[in-house]
């Protein structure tokens, strides 16, 4: 690694084991090379065989040992340790493309009123969704304001890269926070007036896999809450953003109803689902809820018995 390293990447480990080497190799392999690789054991389980999966990079990698905290306080270690003037993630079982380095530290060099840019990502790891891009290709553009972040529109991946300053000005990432603790950063790095633009260029694959964190969809919703409500003790916020902020929190905990509704009504406890049906229609109602909560009313079996067919047959009539 370079003495005074421009960017240093930071890699949470907790339960990666399998992937941590095709992460670093893809660090290792960037067409520039001017950053340092910090890889944080959070408290990693199989300690043992992370250690001999990294001892082929021991002297490449910054290797850091603490007891478990979470992602957030994983990735505070790193920006703690950090000697770069800018911050990289990288998931451990994530990978860039070669490119990754060069295409995003030239934006932002070349650009220095950029304070975080994150790029496109491209799913893989052996499911259907192999080969998605997570983005489309819009052109340059600054996306991610507060209002779009609360909004959804701007989505920025775990593969951005900011300056290190922008992040302590913003407070690091909250440990207490083990879903959405990135959102919740973001979130913050834009109330402070940070800028955020997207770059559509495709650097980066995202792996899905059994177990991943967002598999855990009622916790990554209670997560997006919190973020929320944490927010809305700023007093600088303009009414239309406390206006955003609390549809977000009606809308993800409406989501929290659904996902809990759906379980139900696959366990085939139709008056549980009605309920929670009910509870999500304010905020995320539809023809086919509407539907579906009319049917539970009338012939709570039947109905619950078709959901089920239909689901299965991929033509999910229980949608968001």
């Amino acid at each position: 690694m370079p003495p005074s390293p421009t960017v240093s990447v930071i890699i949470p480990a907790y339960r990666i084991t399998a992937f941590v080497a095709e992460a670093v190799e893809s660090v290792l392999q960037q067409t520039r090379q001017d950053h340092e690789i910090l890889v944080i054991n959070d408290g990693c389980p199989d300690t043992d065989n992370l250690e001999k999966a990294l001892a082929p990079y021991r002297e490449r990698i910054r290797y850091i040992v603490q007891s478990n905290g979470g992602p957030g306080a994983a990735r505070n270690r790193g920006l703690a340790e950090a000697t770069g003037r800018y911050i990289a993630l990288l998931d451990g079982d994530d990978r860039w493309l070669p490119t990754y380095m060069e295409e995003q530290l030239g934006g932002m060099e070349r650009d220095e009123t950029i304070d975080l840019l994150y790029p496109n990502s491209e799913v893989f790891g052996g499911g259907p969704l192999d080969g998605t891009l997570l983005r489309g290709a819009e052109e340059w553009r600054e996306t991610a304001t507060i209002d779009t972040l609360v909004e959804g529109t701007s989505v920025v991946n775990n593969v951005a890269m900011f300056k290190k300053e922008i992040a302590r000005r913003a407070g690091g990432w909250d440990p207490e926070m083990r879903h959405a603790e990135d959102f919740d950063l973001w979130l913050r790095i834009a109330i402070c007036g940070g800028r955020i633009l997207y770059n559509p260029k495709l650097l980066a694959g995202y792996r899905i896999r059994p177990g991943s964190q967002t598999e855990n969809v009622t916790s990554m919703y209670d997560g997006q809450i919190r973020t929320c409500q944490k927010a809305l003790r700023n007093e600088a916020l303009t009414a239309r953003q406390r206006e955003l902020l609390e549809w977000r929190i009606g809308w993800a905990t409406a989501q929290q109803h659904l996902t809990a509704g759906k379980k139900a009504l696959a366990a085939g406890d139709t008056a549980v689902a009605r309920t929670h049906f009910q509870q999500a229609f304010p905020h995320a109602g539809s023809g086919k809820l509407r539907a579906i909560l009319a049917g539970l009313s009338i012939f709570p079996a039947g109905t619950a018995a078709l959901v089920r067919y239909f689901n299965k047959k991929k033509e999910p009539v229980c949608a968001d």
